[in-house]
């Protein structure tokens, strides 16, 4: 009999400050490597928060009035459009429906516990689902490999300097055979 248990790694891959006045939040080759991952998350908080500040929440991430947002994977946009946004004219529901499908609550009768109204109030994550099929690991596939970039721009400068931190998830897989030897695919 073959015993394979599939596991789930979730990194903090990256933390990089973004000095006030700059629009362009972007930063190159965050990721590279035989296996890239499968869902990025990137969150947006002031860095007094990042850094500590009792009177600050270090989880309350922010939008800062993103203009566009995309990664950047061996040169082709994910999405392949990048998205561009109007929060504050309430341009941003595509964003919000992707959110709920990459994190995998679109299409299930539950949810994550973020409304929308939350969503652009503190708890804004752009998630990206790297999956082959957009199936947010439901299936498995084969990893790619190369480098990742995040490209990310604001509407105003900034007014304070923010921390951005990029989460990425890997699987991996332990085998367990007949004869009882038991084997970690560990591919990131």
């Amino acid at each position: 009999m073959l015993y394979i248990h599939n596991l789930l790694q979730l990194q903090l891959q990256l933390t990089f400050r973004v000095q006030s006045g700059q629009t362009d939040l972007s930063h190159y080759n965050i990721i590279s490597g035989h296996q890239l991952p499968e869902q990025i998350i990137i969150c947006l908080l002031d860095q007094a928060s990042h850094s500590g500040n009792i009177r600050k929440n270090p989880f309350n991430f922010k939008h800062l009035n993103i203009s566009e947002a995309s990664i950047v994977v061996n040169g082709v946009h994910e999405p392949a459009e990048a998205y561009k946004l109007d929060i504050a004219n309430g341009d941003y529901i595509d964003l919000y429906t992707d959110f709920l499908l990459n994190t995998g609550i679109g299409d299930e009768d539950r949810d994550c516990g973020i409304t929308e109204r939350e969503f652009i109030g503190g708890s804004f994550l752009l998630v990206f689902d790297r999956s082959k099929h957009k199936c947010n690991r439901y299936h498995r596939h084969p990893h790619d490999s190369g480098t990742i970039d995040i490209n990310i721009r604001t509407r105003q400068n900034l007014a304070s300097t923010i921390t951005v931190l990029v989460y990425a998830t890997y699987s991996s897989e332990i085998v367990i055979d007949d004869t009882f030897a038991v084997n970690l695919t560990k591919t990131f």
